[in-house]
């Protein structure tokens, strides 16, 4: 017993998540490593970790009191879980420091066995919101740069086979959206016949041989 118990306290410490097991009075029974080290350095944060011992639900109302919608939140998640309206509640969150924005994802299941708690798990989603950020705003200048220029741009998708244009196709060219429900095809079907065969010929020297940069005349 001793074994089994050293064996699953240390899973538990190696597991970055902070988990919690919360019974139903609110009352937190026991918590991982990672939880009690966040609840030492990140006192202030929303939807902070607090000790055993401590009321998890006491804690959410005294912030959903301040106007904190996330612990509002979590607190009907909680009930919702407790009372299995729902068989898992998850929700993202902002826990941001002076000069460092975190985020995490809160996510509360029933304990197994059917028993009377629920476990907490924060999970820091930092990088993946960071990322997600990243890329929108890679989208948004292109969105910008597609709308700014006359030319046509596409995007081919090479494993699908699958041509995404900028809508100046429809005011260079003349045709309708709707015209395009393959785009690859619609594409290659355009081409004039006496350039189809050096087109061709060209993509497939551009695949071939690995080719960053490709240019070439051709009517359409």
């Amino acid at each position: 017993l001793l074994e089994s118990k050293a064996f699953s306290q240390s899973i538990l410490t190696s597991i970055t998540s902070h988990i919690a097991v919360v019974d139903t009075s609110g009352a937190i029974v026991s918590v991982n490593k990672a939880w009690e080290d966040f609840s030492l350095n990140n006192a202030s944060c929303t939807l902070e970790r607090t000790g055993v011992g401590s009321n998890y639900i006491e804690v959410c109302k005294k912030s959903a009191a301040t106007g904190d919608l996330f612990a509002l939140k979590a607190l009907e998640g909680f009930y919702k879980i407790l009372n299995k309206e729902l068989p898992i509640f998850e929700m993202e969150y902002p826990c941001h420091l002076p000069g460092e924005h975190r985020w995490f994802l809160l996510r509360i299941t029933k304990f197994a066995d059917d028993s009377p708690k629920v476990v907490m798990m924060h999970i820091d989603i930092t990088e993946r919101v960071k990322s997600t950020a990243i890329m929108h705003e890679a989208l948004e200048r292109y969105d910008i740069l597609t709308k700014a220029t006359s030319d046509t741009i596409w995007d081919w998708d090479i494993v699908n086979n699958k041509i995404t244009y900028n809508n100046v196709i429809t005011q260079m060219f003349g045709f309708k959206n709707q015209v395009f429900d393959n785009l690859a095809e619609a594409w290659k079907a355009n081409i004039h016949p006496e350039d189809l065969q050096i087109v061709t010929a060209s993509v497939d020297k551009v695949f071939n041989n690995k080719l960053q940069n490709f240019q070439l005349e051709y009517r359409f």
